[in-house]
């Protein structure tokens, strides 16, 4: 479990952020697009525990805001408040499941993506939220969580993890 600050996490992410900038919006689907910095997040909870998760969340939603197009802090903000219901959601449940990992990544992106548009909209004066951009967000989501076990697996290979956090009970 790698420490939040270390080269191969800062690395890691640097990667992505060029990757989300380059090479996602060729796969792009009008404006439905995967975002690989936010599976970051959740790889981070998933696979290193809980307690990495608003840390983590800080540090991608720097590093987006400083290569966005918005004003700088939406992006910190947006993932820190999805990131504060995950670390919530995440300490209750059991994180094994891979269909409980996609519904859980499913309503993180999709939070993220509406806090977000909600701030940019009430930032810039002009609240013209429509169906169209509820709807991007839900396709964002669902196309996110589809390329979910494919980074995952990625991301145990990068970092060297080898097995998902057991959860434990002593019983007697």
């Amino acid at each position: 479990m790698p420490r939040i600050f270390s080269g191969r996490v800062i690395l890691f992410l640097i990667l992505l952020l060029t990757f989300d900038v380059t090479v996602t919006p060729i796969f792009r689907f009008g404006d439905v697009q995967f975002f690989l910095t936010y599976l970051l997040v959740l790889y981070a909870t998933f696979q290193w525990g809980w307690q990495k998760t608003i840390p983590m969340a800080i540090l991608v939603g720097l590093m987006r805001d400083f290569l966005g197009t918005q004003s700088l802090g939406i992006e910190t903000c947006s993932l820190l408040f999805a990131s504060i219901l995950l670390y919530l959601l995440v300490q209750k449940i059991e994180r094994e499941s891979l269909s409980l990992r996609m519904m859980i990544t499913f309503i993180f992106v999709f939070c993220t993506l509406l806090v977000n548009l909600f701030l940019s909209n009430y930032l810039s004066g002009a609240m013209n939220v429509t169906w169209y951009h509820l709807a991007v967000a839900f396709g964002s989501a669902l196309y996110t969580v589809l390329i979910m076990p494919v980074f995952f697996h990625v991301s145990a290979k990068w970092f060297h993890d080898s097995a998902v956090l057991q959860q434990y009970e002593l019983f007697r």
